[in-house]
């Protein structure tokens, strides 16, 4: 199972080096962080979509930028219609998040009378998120992390989590799961403190809920 705040924590670590050093070999890696090259690789795949940091053979090297991973994160971006999550609340209130990772994690519970508008990954169609199923996790990320992805059909979420990787999960099940992870925040110390507290990873919380 994948330890989603552990993998988040290692990268802004990376970051953290690379900008004190500018550049770090993938051996130095491995060894600081005592995981797998491969592992090491994937982390820098990640920051280089995220346009971090740029790969060399043997080598990985900082892209100037001042954007934090995640920096989206929590709606502090505006939704675009790819990803946006909507909530309509009785009285035709609606509240705005730009993808379902943070949709969820703002979430206060799940209110009966409230609907949920989310997007099709692959069609853009419009969906009644309570209906929806979710992909947590994969390797394709459209917003924050963790990536959640939806989708109209379950045939498709599970397709696509055999190509993609990731978690399918239910409505209830993604809440439950993000629910129990907070936003990111922008600094390494605080991803060094928040692995000293036992709080349930979006892998644990979704191996206890039901999966479609």
């Amino acid at each position: 199972m994948i330890d989603y705040e552990e993998q988040r924590a290692r990268r802004n670590e990376i970051v953290h080096w690379l900008k004190q050093r500018n550049s770090l070999s993938v051996a130095e890696l491995t060894a600081r962080l005592a995981v797998s090259r491969m592992t090491i690789h994937r982390d820098l795949d990640f920051l280089v979509r995220e346009g971090l940091a740029a790969k060399r053979h043997g080598w990985v090297e900082l892209i100037d930028t001042e954007k934090p991973i995640g920096a989206c994160a929590d709606g502090r971006q505006a939704p675009s219609e790819r990803t946006r999550w909507d909530v309509i609340l009785p009285g035709d209130q609606r509240r705005s998040a730009c993808c379902p990772a943070c949709g969820f994690r703002r979430m206060k519970g799940l209110d009966d009378d409230a609907r949920f508008e989310v997007r099709d990954a692959l069609t853009g169609r419009q969906l009644d998120g309570r209906h929806a199923t979710y992909v947590i996790g994969s390797r394709i990320n459209l917003c924050c992390w963790p990536s959640v992805l939806v989708f109209g059909e379950a045939v498709d979420a599970a397709s696509f989590q055999r190509g993609f990787g990731g978690q399918v999960a239910t409505f209830a099940a993604a809440y439950a799961a993000l629910a129990a992870v907070r936003a990111p925040e922008a600094t390494v110390a605080s991803r060094a403190a928040e692995r000293t507290l036992a709080r349930p990873t979006v892998g644990r919380a979704l191996s206890l809920t039901h999966h479609r």
